[in-house]
């Protein structure tokens, strides 16, 4: 879970938000910032560990057709205007993909495509095969740390990422050595074998803010809760609430009993 101040989170469950949208894209010692004034539309996705961006740029005065984008990182930052002025509260970094140009008689637009550490871990592929003998001594965490490290030779040639273990992790992941039940073969990407060690555990990873792989115990039960939504007044709502009423059909249901 991300940390607001309190004047963005105050912001946040306002009746009315003055909403704000920032992607700061970077590489090496070029940076490039885009606000509300350039940002048309975004389309972001998260799932579990997985998260995804779509974002489309006004080029109706052609600044980004000569800049080419693609391996670019970026930083979303959702935001809003407080009582302390302008302030943004920023997800975990992602990377252009794909570029795409489009245009129309009325507009043109610069879409981008960017993915987050997971879905690229998700593309590495093992380039040699893992194969320990029951007497292997490694737990999950030494695996996972391995693995995300590319300390372990099956993804050696892939890019390296921090874990870090939150506190209150399942440290079943500590002591539990799947030993031969965990084998990696050339072609297996690099995050279905960490899920694979995690699911020996109650632990969950995803990717946050400061660009590392977070690894903790997910509270399931109970009433307690990092943080609640909720349609009451004053509490931080939701944006929209629907009902919808449909027809059955059939609207007749007859039974009929074939020995009678």
């Amino acid at each position: 879970m991300r940390t607001l101040s309190s004047t963005l989170e105050s912001a946040q469950k306002a009746g009315s938000v003055k909403a704000l949208v920032k992607l700061v894209l970077t590489y090496n010692s070029a940076t490039y910032t885009y606000t509300n004034d350039r940002i048309l539309g975004i389309k972001e996705a998260g799932d579990g560990s997985l998260q995804s961006l779509v974002m489309v740029l006004d080029n109706s005065d052609r600044v980004l057709t000569d800049i080419d984008l693609k391996g670019y990182k970026g930083v979303l930052s959702n935001g809003a205007i407080t009582s302390a002025g302008e302030e943004y509260s920023a997800c975990a970094p992602m990377w252009v993909l794909a570029q795409e140009f489009d245009s129309d008689p009325n507009k043109l637009t610069c879409t981008l495509n960017l993915v987050g550490i997971c879905n690229l871990m998700a593309q590495d592929g093992a380039m040699l095969k893992y194969m320990p003998d029951e007497d292997d001594n490694k737990s999950v965490k030494t695996l996972v740390d391995k693995i995300a490290s590319n300390d372990l030779d099956s993804f050696a040639h892939c890019q390296e990422y921090e874990v870090v273990w939150e506190e209150g992790y399942d440290d079943l992941a500590d002591t539990y050595e799947p030993k031969d039940a965990f084998r990696v073969y050339p072609g297996n990407n690099r995050l279905s074998a960490i899920n694979r060690l995690l699911d020996y555990t109650k632990n969950v990873m995803v990717a946050k803010a400061d660009g590392k792989l977070h690894i903790f115990k997910p509270t399931t039960s109970g009433e307690t809760y990092d943080y609640e939504y909720s349609l009451d007044r004053g509490q931080h709502q939701f944006f929209a609430k629907a009902l919808r009423n449909r027809l059955t059909i059939p609207n007749k249901i007859r039974r009929a009993n074939s020995g009678l």
